[in-house]
């Protein structure tokens, strides 16, 4: 009878347990996809300004350059009267010609007489050709103007090509017209072909008359013209938006932004089947899911109907093997929920985070802002979802720390007050004199709570004001007026407060449920999971508490929770600070503690793009595989001082690999420090992980702080930079052994040019320097190169790298990108001089180390 009785409660309850499952994959389909769509919408407004603002600084560029030129005394000579035939005609098409290398985009480059007759040009076999005088180009350029004409495909070339023009004058008076043939595909290579949104998305542009002439379609170069389609018409009037439309038999997003200066149309398309197919991939596991607990189900049914188990100990045995197949499913779909989420969140977030530190425009960096926020409201979805599955678990774990409790309301209404104000609400905050300042507890889930509370407040309220309130609960208030002992156990009662709209009588006693909303116009109005409130209840519990809601349709809420804190005092927590920021303090910048020689292993490739910038913008080498398979050869043939080693990857998984490695018969390999950098962020990962054999763990969306400070933790305990543990330290700034065996062991000559270094070096630096400012790309390749040469005498060999990258650069004309290597090469210089200066010291007593100075422009 006591088998009947458990069995007839369990079973309702287990077939309510699965359909919440069901509900939970659903919630986070939906809201993984919206956010996404959002945020991926941002990126590409992202792209499609700053591809914008690159084409306006080309085309500036190209007009720049023939404005400078069109005025050469040269040009003026050509034109006058019976220069036409003689010898010094060639030595002006030779100008021409030398002029068109310099700037390679030039098809070519002509020189015509007032009449339209051409006289001179790059490509001699257009003299003497038919006159350009009915050309719009020609006409505006004798009116005094620089003009470009619109985009068509070159006779010569085939390619998509514009003509740019201006006159050229002589004693005020316009005797001839230079004009060129700019070849489109210069700027399409550099700015638009490495443009990749999602899985197929793509670039384009298209002229103001509509016709597109770059495109990765090369049979829609010039043919398509987007007047054809409503969507094109819509972008040619508009400008600047974003939309959605029927794009070659697919459901693409596309968003636009109109060049002021040219008049071309940037478009960023991306189909959205392709964009989202990480969502889909969610979505294809919520129906996996779905039929199993459908099929469960079902079984368990069947199995009472047919077999009678209610009332036999075989079927409580049966019934508990489905829950627990079923709670396995669930906890696979979490995991699998939080790795799918985390992963791209990481890429996401963490170049966001690098781009926000570079020089941005105000809209750049608001739009890198909103995308910032997408991805911070996506990760604040999972993160409620994991906190519900460790709360069901009984796994949540409370902390207990001494701390303020005023400042955790004031830091919580701050972080919500720009929320609010945009709605034109105002958030009070007031904490009761009785109510004890210095307490002892959990103020992350304290905060949790209030943030929860306050900003259901915020979401649900359009006018009037949102209160915070903090007293004494009231079975407690008169032993608290005396002021609180440092021993003494006090209860506080919170209380939050709105003007919103108020709860209907019948839904109050529900919105502590899992996954419960008003109803669904509302939870599509204002999204979230649902989950909220049911986690502050579970929080509120948790620590010793409850909580209560009152409220009324049409004149607010007020949600009141009590929690029983130990008091504390003010040197307590004083003492609780200083231990937390030593704890935490990470140095973030200059040089860490060690250098160190770094095997990344993860098989996702822009996770890989963040990781190694990230890491050798701070002096550490890094070296990146995809696989396990991949980091135990590399480890095998190389020596390493730490490994992040991703979790999830093919052929072999970060687990298995670190396995292989702690068993492995060189020691020197076996105890390599490991550090797993993974998205699996579900109860139970972090031990799973260091059972393993990893030394610590981090989880994705990676904060660069904890990356730094646990590798600088982890290599610090470990000692790595040793040679006599097996592996490497990082590679010294200079090399003088390797320098010496260069100069056939004469000590004389070394110490001769590591002193004339010293002397001459930062006098280059100052030159190149101005050269950078100067804008000089000549002397600007040339002192790189001296700067290689001289860093590689000495064994620089990460100062001969970057010397080496701005001279290739500056080599091509690319002035920008060499210039943005100037501080990097500046730092390493400053280090290698410094260590130079050590080096020699030690080396030859006839070098006093006090009279060589490293100048302050290079210190750090």
């Amino acid at each position: 009878m006591r088998v009947n009785i458990k069995l007839k409660i369990w079973l309702p309850a287990f077939i309510l347990f699965m359909a919440g499952m069901s509900t939970l994959s659903a919630f986070v389909y939906i809201n993984s996809k919206d956010a996404l769509i959002a945020a991926s919408e941002d990126q590409m407004v992202l792209i499609a300004d700053m591809t914008r603002k690159n084409m306006d600084l080309w085309i500036e560029e190209i007009r720049m350059a023939l404005d400078s030129w069109k005025d050469q005394e040269i040009l003026r000579t050509a034109t006058r009267e019976g220069f036409l035939g003689n010898a010094a005609r060639r030595s002006v098409n030779q100008e021409l010609g030398k002029y068109k290398t310099k700037y390679p985009y030039y098809e070519h480059i002509s020189l015509s007489s007032v009449t339209g007759e051409i006289i001179a040009s790059s490509d001699t076999g257009a003299i003497g050709q038919a006159s350009i005088s009915k050309h719009l180009f020609f006409k505006h350029s004798m009116d005094g103007r620089i003009h470009q004409s619109p985009v068509m495909q070159s006779p010569v070339s085939g390619r998509p090509v514009f003509t740019i023009a201006g006159p050229v004058f002589r004693e005020s008076n316009i005797v001839g017209v230079l004009f060129a043939g700019v070849d489109i595909a210069d700027f399409r290579q550099r700015f638009i072909d490495p443009i990749k949104v999602g899985v197929t998305g793509y670039a384009f542009i298209v002229g103001k008359e509509g016709r597109v002439f770059v495109h990765p379609d090369p049979s829609a170069i010039l043919e398509l013209d987007l007047t054809d389609y409503d969507f094109g018409r819509r972008m040619l009037i508009e400008g600047n938006g974003s939309l959605k439309a029927k794009w070659r038999e697919m459901e693409s997003l596309v968003v636009y932004r109109t060049s002021d200066v040219t008049g071309w149309t940037i478009g960023v398309n991306a189909p959205i089947d392709n964009l989202f197919e990480p969502v889909y991939r969610i979505g294809r596991l919520n129906i996996a899911l779905c039929i199993i607990i459908i099929t469960l189900t079902g079984l368990v049914l069947y199995a009472v109907a047919k077999f009678g188990i209610i009332g036999t100990i075989d079927g409580l045995v049966r019934a508990r093997e489905a829950a627990e197949s079923t709670t396995r499913a669930k906890n696979n779909f979490m995991a699998a929920i939080s790795h799918e989420i985390r992963t791209p969140m990481n890429a996401i977030i963490g170049m966001t985070d690098i781009v926000l530190e570079s020089e941005l425009t105000i809209r750049q960096r608001e739009n890198l802002r909103i995308v910032r926020k997408s991805a911070d409201h996506l990760l604040n979805l999972i993160n409620n979802i994991l906190d519900f599955s460790k709360i069901e678990a009984k796994k949540l774990r409370l902390t207990e720390s001494h701390f303020d409790l005023p400042s955790i309301l004031r830091e919580t209404r701050a972080v919500l007050s720009y929320k609010a104000e945009k709605k034109g609400l105002s958030i009070n905050c007031k904490v009761h004199p009785n109510t004890p300042r210095f307490v002892r507890g959990d103020p992350h889930r304290l905060r949790q709570i209030i943030f929860n509370l306050i900003n259901n407040a915020v979401k649900f309220t359009d006018t009037g004001h949102v209160s915070v309130h903090a007293k004494p609960a009231p079975s407690i208030r008169e032993s608290s007026e005396g002021g609180p002992d440092s021993s003494a156990s006090v209860t506080v009662q919170f209380m939050v407060e709105d003007t919103g709209e108020g709860i209907p009588q019948d839904k109050r006693d529900t919105i502590f449920e899992s996954f419960t909303q008003l109803d669904g116009g509302y939870s599509r109005r204002h999204g979230g999971t649902g989950l909220g409130l049911s986690i502050s209840k579970e929080l509120a519990e948790l620590m010793g508490g409850r909580i209560w809601c009152d409220s009324r349709v049409g004149a607010g809420s007020r949600f009141t929770f009590e929690i029983p804190f130990r008091t504390s005092t003010c040197e307590q927590v004083k003492a609780q600070e200083q231990n937390d920021e030593t704890t935490h303090t990470t140095k973030v910048t200059g040089t860490p503690t060690k250098l160190l020689n770094i095997l990344l292993a993860d098989d996702f490739e822009i996770n890989q793009q963040l990781f190694v910038p990230l890491l050798e913008n701070i002096g550490h080498r890094v070296q990146v595989v995809s696989n396990g398979e991949e980091a135990i050869s590399a480890i095998e043939k190389d020596q390493f001082d730490l490994i992040l080693m991703d979790i999830q990857m093919p052929v072999m998984d970060g687990v298995e690999a670190t396995r292989r490695i702690r068993s492995h018969e060189n020691p020197a390999i076996s105890i390599l420090p490991i550090i797993a950098i993974t998205a699996h962020a579900v109860t139970g990962d972090r031990e799973k992980f260091l059972h393993a054999g990893v030394d610590d763990y981090i989880t994705k969306p990676i904060d660069s702080k904890i990356l730094f400070n646990t590798i600088d933790q982890i290599s610090t305990k470990c000692s790595w930079n040793h040679r006599e543990s097996g592996t490497v330290s990082a590679p010294p700034t200079v090399d003088l052994d390797r320098a010496l065996e260069m100069m056939d062991n004469n000590t004389d000559i070394l110490m001769t040019a590591c002193r004339t270094i010293l002397e001459k070096l930062p006098d280059q630096m100052t030159i190149l320097r101005e050269a950078v400012v100067m804008g000089d790309a000549g002397n600007i390749k040339r002192l790189a190169h001296s700067v290689k040469t001289t860093a590689g005498s000495v064994g620089a060999d990460a100062t001969a790298e970057i010397s080496y990258s701005m001279e290739r650069l500056a080599g091509k004309d690319n002035i920008t990108e060499a210039a943005n290597l100037l501080p990097e090469l500046e730092n390493h210089i400053h280090h290698m001089l410094a260590a130079l200066r050590t080096a020699i010291a030690s080396r030859s007593s006839s070098i006093n180390p006090s009279r060589i100075n490293i100048p302050p422009g290079y210190s750090r």
